[in-house]
């Protein structure tokens, strides 16, 4: 059977090394061939690689990065207001990225060393994409150095957070980072051995969320008030987030994926009080075999918010077949918004929105053995396209 590899892609979360990820969702995801779609409109922008995440500014200004199986294992993207444009970057790959300003905007990730694998931040400063010194905490495991960061949140040029994970021969320790005009340092966070940090959002100075998988198996939250990062209970069961959102200190949305197979889209929703689940669309259904994942959201208002993941099933050989899953809030339900598909297998991973009429999400595209190429979805308040 031909399959395309995705690093990164992983059923309810992201692919981990030496199976590092709490609560045993270490997995690479491998898309295979699906049922025959429809023929893509033409012209697209397709680059060879795999967008993991993305950051708009204004209409003329947003950044994505990813993979590339061409360009040093990295890929970084800029849009103009026209075109996206592939931006050369020599310092290592990245996973994440956020921009508060056209001369402001981070990127993180992880890069090799001879000591292991190490965190990596770079900043775009208006001109070029430069590697900034950043802490990696771990002591390794098996004598083998492992460090990750997942995401990150610019506020200002003084104000950034980038949370992760490290290793330690006991296992993985959350991770948070943060920014405060000249240097990078380490802020403690509660109960990090064996946690892993997925998500990142800033609010304001003094309301940032963090989200991830605790070593219990259940979601994750954590939230800064200015001075220190608690913990903050979520509903009982077993689950993953990997996005958040805030809209405001009593609005709050998280989404990943849960129940006992990491089979079922998960949405959390924060009141200003407490957490509670939202119903959610699962297109592919539910079971051991099938797959409903969300690993993107962005609020725009209290009645519009989007999510972005992928949905599918599996097909034997470690392979499985993923459509691109996009659901709307309108304020009283989730529903599935229709999205195209391309290739035989794809999804999604990131969504930015700047307001109900201008939203990107972007992915990946697969087609049976080939490599992946980019996938750039736009939202003009009508319908989703193929940037």
């Amino acid at each position: 059977m031909d399959i395309a590899v995705v690093s990164h892609w992983a059923r309810g979360g992201k692919a981990r090394a030496a199976g590092a990820l709490a609560g045993g969702l270490g997995l690479t995801v491998t898309l295979a061939a699906a049922a025959a779609p429809p023929t893509a409109p033409t012209p697209v922008t397709q680059f060879s690689g795999v967008l993991s995440s993305v950051s708009a500014v204004s209409a003329s200004d947003a950044w994505a990065v990813g993979t590339s199986g061409t360009v040093q294992g990295h890929a970084f993207f800029h849009w103009n207001g026209s075109a996206w444009a592939r931006v050369t970057v020599s310092n290592g790959g990245a996973t994440a990225v956020s921009a508060d300003s056209a001369s402001d905007a981070w990127a993180v990730g992880e890069r090799s060393t001879s000591a292991g694998v190490v965190n990596l931040v770079l900043h775009w400063n208006g001109t070029r994409w430069a590697r900034v010194p950043v802490p990696s905490p771990g002591a390794g495991s098996g004598g083998v150095k492992f460090d990750n960061l997942d995401s990150v949140s610019a506020l200002s040029p003084t104000d950034v957070w980038a949370v992760g994970f490290f290793t330690e021969n006991t296992g993985s320790v959350a991770l948070a980072l943060h920014w405060n005009g000249t240097a990078w340092t380490q802020v403690p966070v509660p109960n990090a051995a064996q946690d892993t940090l997925q998500a990142v959002t800033a609010l304001s100075a003094t309301d940032v969320w963090a989200v991830g998988n605790a070593s219990t198996g259940q979601a994750l939250v954590l939230h800064w008030n200015g001075t220190a990062w608690t913990q903050v209970a979520t509903p009982s069961g077993i689950g993953t987030l990997l996005a958040v959102s805030p809209l405001s200190p009593t609005d709050v949305w998280a989404v990943g994926a849960g129940g006992n197979f990491f089979d079922q889209s998960l949405v959390l929703h924060w009141d200003g009080t407490t957490w509670t689940r939202q119903p959610s669309p699962n297109p592919a259904g539910t079971g051991s075999s099938v797959f409903n994942s969300l690993m993107g959201v962005a609020a725009v208002s209290a009645t519009d918010a989007w999510a972005v993941g992928f949905y599918g099933h599996d097909v034997g050989d470690g392979g499985t077949a993923g459509k691109p899953l996009v659901l709307h809030w309108d304020g009283t339900s989730w529903t599935k918004a229709k999205a195209p598909f391309f290739g035989t297998s794809s999804g999604l991973r990131s969504v930015s929105a700047l307001s109900a009429t201008d939203i990107w999400a972007v992915g990946g595209v697969f087609s049976n053995g080939a490599a992946g190429t980019t996938l750039i979805l736009h939202w003009n308040g009508t319908a989703w396209t193929r940037s």
